[in-house]
């Protein structure tokens, strides 16, 4: 009896928008995987690496139900007989030319290749009818030769029928092997699913220069999860593909929430106001140590932001207990508050900032003063008020701290007014 035989491998299958069918077999580009309903192919639950191929043998008639199948033979036109030799099938198209076709049930994909190994004494054409009806040509050949295709999206469907078309010619097309390859799209959904959790591995939540919320990515952790799900209650081909989609939808919709780079728009050009740093210009910085070693669990550093072009550092704070600045020394004598703009979008409730002074020690050196920040991812101003009754050394500073509370903070244009 002949065979078609089924190959189950580990490719990734792209969406591909191909129209139309063509001869060759064609390269497909990646993206993420599929399987086909209606199919009751189980593939190798195991990634196959390239280019070994585990593969079952299928009956072409099929005493089983999960069998795919040839199933009898239909007169097209002047219609030939069909007939099996020596274990294959031949098609002698008599006197009169003519074509016919065997039946076949199977859905294929974009990217499946079905490859037809044959002799004949005339060229013919070999058609595969699924969501279109594709023609490959088949030579006059004396020794075995091969015809094959690749399925483009545009060609997806149930593959119903093998046609052979001789027109006016006559003679006979022997075939020796009818071979479908069916990618796994399984092992490309476990690879989608893979290459987002890498993504998604390197996403800072929170940032106000170009990251994610927390709520969009418990959104895509979410797409990530129904498809590992799917991988295991799943089971063809087609579901898989769609499955892989989905998650590819839900990807590209993740990326799109991604938050745009912004600089503040006022706050460095305040009239009378005493910079102790702006990112307009860094180099009068009275910033003398970003990050103390004062024994704190938090960080804080400069970092790069390019907006439209244009390229600053501002300062990233990562408060987890306190965190502190060492300045130059800040009169402010004259001033009556403490000014930047600010970034956040995961600011605990309050904030205790601690202006300090360390250059008179029988003096008190630093008292709070609590602040509030808006965690909306929006650029604010915050505005702390000096309590100078409060502190015997209120004339300077020299030093700033962050205590009592958590988050991430981007911030500019630290000043006194």
């Amino acid at each position: 009896m002949k065979k078609i035989k089924y190959f189950g491998t580990a490719v990734l299958a792209a969406s591909l928008l191909f129209a139309g069918c063509s001869n060759p077999v064609e390269e497909i580009e990646n993206t993420i995987p599929p399987v086909e309903s209606g199919s009751s192919i189980t593939p190798n639950p195991k990634p196959v690496p390239k280019p070994v191929y585990t593969y079952s043998t299928l009956s072409v008639y099929g005493a089983e139900d999960n069998d795919v199948k040839l199933g009898g033979t239909q007169n097209w036109w002047n219609g030939p007989d069909f007939s099996e030799e020596n274990n294959e099938i031949v098609v002698n198209f008599g006197n009169a030319g003519g074509s016919g076709a065997y039946t076949l049930s199977f859905n294929v994909l974009e990217g499946d290749e079905i490859k037809v190994e044959y002799k004949s004494e005339i060229s013919a054409q070999l058609r595969f009818v699924a969501g279109k009806e594709c023609d490959v040509s088949a030579v006059a050949s004396e020794n075995y030769t091969t015809a094959s295709y690749t399925f483009k999206k545009a060609d997806e469907g149930n593959l119903h029928q093998i046609g052979f078309i001789a027109g006016e010619e006559t003679g006979k097309l022997t075939v020796k092997s009818i071979t479908l390859k069916a990618i796994d799209k399984a092992d490309g959904l476990r690879a989608a699913i893979a290459s987002v959790e890498n993504s998604l591995s390197t996403v800072v939540v929170g940032s106000a220069v170009g990251n994610y919320s927390q709520e969009d990515v418990d959104v895509i952790n979410a797409a990530v999860a129904a498809a590992k799900s799917d991988i295991t209650s799943k089971t063809n081909r087609k579901d898989w593909y769609e499955a892989e989609k989905t998650l590819q939808t839900a990807y590209n919709a993740f990326v799109a929430t991604q938050v745009k780079p912004t600089f503040p728009e006022n706050g460095y050009n305040v009239a009378e106001a005493t910079y102790i740093y702006t990112s307009i210009d860094a180099e009068n910085s009275k910033i003398s140590d970003i990050n103390p070693n004062w024994g704190q669990a938090s960080t804080q550093a400069y970092e790069e932001v390019t907006v439209e072009g244009t390229t600053r550092n501002l300062i990233v704070l990562n408060l987890v207990n306190y965190q502190g600045i060492q300045l130059d020394v800040v009169d402010i004598s004259e001033a009556t508050k403490l000014c930047f703009e600010y970034n956040t979008t995961e600011a605990s409730a309050t904030i205790n900032i601690y202006p300090i002074y360390t250059g008179k020690p029988e003096d008190p050196k630093e008292y709070p003063i609590s602040w509030s920040p808006i965690a909306d991812g929006e650029w604010h101003t915050a505005e702390i008020t000096f309590d100078k009754t409060n502190a015997a050394s209120a004339d300077s500073i020299d030093q700033i701290k962050f205590a009592d509370g958590t988050g991430k903070f981007y911030y500019d244009n630290l000043r006194v007014e």
